[in-house]
């Protein structure tokens, strides 16, 4: 039976996980802290919380995070990305100009995904080489963002979280809405059909909608994914398959 691994502070998303694990029969521990004692063993660990946190704890208990590759964005067809991504290095990217969302395209995350102006801000020559690989896309405005937890080729569960710059939620009620769910979900589905080898089994995606159109904006890892307004019971089975011994 799974083990369901928590960081030690008792966020929202981790105490659903956690009821959803209990719910499923699963085991849940929760850490006492990031270091993990030697002669401690969970059986079969499922690692659910921050990047770094997970990235960190992983190895200590013999798992690796299954998730998309890391240039996925740029090897996608063009007509689920609808946007310049482009695979380059962060020598180049220091001499970019204008405004653009950089992060690492390395299987280890180097730097922090952000967006930078003309460069600033990014990791100078002496703290990482000129050939480190970087992903470098435009910064778009959205009508509509919405994650997806999908598995094995199907939607498991999907939220609205952004409209504009604000929140997709009023109150207590995320901002679902019947047409405008059935174009994601569609569009989804195209994707994974497409681009079966180029996103993980067990993968969340978060989609923007612009001009009319849905796109990827990038796939998530999911041990770190927030819920949002997405079903915590089924998104577990994708977070248990995101951690692999």
């Amino acid at each position: 039976m799974p083990t369901l691994v928590l960081p030690p502070y008792y966020g929202e998303d981790s105490v659903r996980m956690a009821q959803a694990a209990a719910r499923a029969g699963w085991d849940t521990h929760r850490l006492q802290s990031w270091d993990v004692p030697p002669d401690l063993k969970i059986p079969e660990p499922v690692l659910y919380g921050e990047t770094s946190f997970a990235e960190t704890v992983a190895p200590k208990l013999g798992v690796r995070l299954l998730e998309a590759r890391p240039d996925a964005l740029a090897r996608l067809p063009r007509r689920f990305v609808r946007r310049v991504v482009d695979l380059s290095n962060l020598g180049e990217a220091r001499k970019k100009k204008g405004r653009w969302l950089i992060r690492p395209a390395t299987p280890k995350r180097v730097f922090p995904k952000r967006v930078h102006y003309d460069g600033e801000g990014l990791p100078g020559p002496r703290a990482l080489p000129d050939a480190t690989p970087v992903l470098m896309s435009e910064v778009l405005e959205y009508e509509w963002e919405y994650r997806f937890f999908v598995l094995d080729g199907a939607i498991a569960t999907f939220s609205p979280f952004r409209r504009g710059l604000s929140l997709a939620r009023e109150g207590d009620r995320w901002l679902f809405d019947e047409k405008r769910d059935a174009g994601a979900q569609e569009f989804v589905l195209q994707m994974l059909v497409e681009c079966v080898g180029l996103l993980p089994a067990a993968a969340v995606l978060d989609l923007g909608f612009r001009d009319g159109a849905w796109e990827l904006t990038e796939p998530v890892l999911p041990v770190e994914a927030a819920l949002l307004g997405c079903s915590e019971d089924k998104a577990l089975p994708v977070v248990g398959r995101a951690s692999v011994p």
